[in-house]
This record gives structure tokens, sequence and C-alpha cells, in this order.
């Protein structure tokens, strides 16, 4: 978790007090390892990138664990900001329709997508008993 870690993308004047405090593939077996050296580290924003809904599953199973001020699950984004994953049209994105883009992309991805409209329907009508 500790590995040093470079920022490319980034313009260094801009982000001068930014700290990669570490960083880690998702390839492990024992969390206490990655909770311990999460700790270790002391950062204020944590980004999960396991997948929906590994990562959030992870996320609510460790967060009284963790000390980050911000918790965040996000997915494949690093794949897009690493290049190995490209965006969507500017029309597509400007449309709400980069998860279709994504979808055609990725048509392995077709059975988690359907995750997405019963998420909604539950915000929704959860959302009318409050």
């Amino acid at each position: 978790f500790t590995q040093k870690y470079e920022v490319k993308y980034l313009p260094k004047e801009k982000y001068s007090n930014l700290k990669i405090a570490g960083c880690r593939n998702g390839y492990f077996n024992d969390d206490t390892e990655i909770i311990k050296a999460i700790q270790e580290s002391k950062p204020d924003l944590l980004l999960v990138c396991l997948g929906a809904p590994k990562q959030e599953k992870w996320l609510v199973r460790y967060r009284d664990q963790l000390k980050p001020k911000v918790l965040m699950g996000i997915g494949g984004s690093f794949d897009v900001f690493a290049g190995k994953m490209e965006r969507a049209p500017k029309w597509m994105q400007d449309a709400s329709l980069e998860w279709l883009f994504r979808l055609y992309k990725q048509p392995s991805r077709f059975m988690r997508m359907m995750a997405l409209p019963k998420f909604v329907l539950k915000v929704i009508f959860n959302g009318k008993k409050a």
C-alpha cells in the first residue's frame, strides 16, 4: 500500500500540496493487512476501485476501522484517467448516457448494469415514505 506513486496527469503547480499516501491493486486476500496500511498512512481521502457492488460492501464493512474524512467507491474511473478506457462522445456525456457507451464497449457488464434500475426504483419508492 505504501509504494511510491507519481501523479502524472495533474499540474504540479495547481496541486502542489497533494500527497498520495499509498496505492494498492485489488488483488488481496488479507483485509486486515490493507486496513492496517490505510490506518498507518492516515489519508484524508480513500478511493476504492473494486467495482460495484464489491467496493461499496467493502467500505461499509470496514468504515468504522477506516479513518479518512472521505471514503468513496469510484469503480472504473481510474481506467478512464489512465487512458485504458475511453470516455463516451461529448454528446453522450451531456445526455447522461455515458453508462450506455460503457455497456456498448463492455457488453460483459450487462448483468451488473441491470442492478441500476432496481436501485433507482428502490430510492424512488423509499424516498416517498420519508
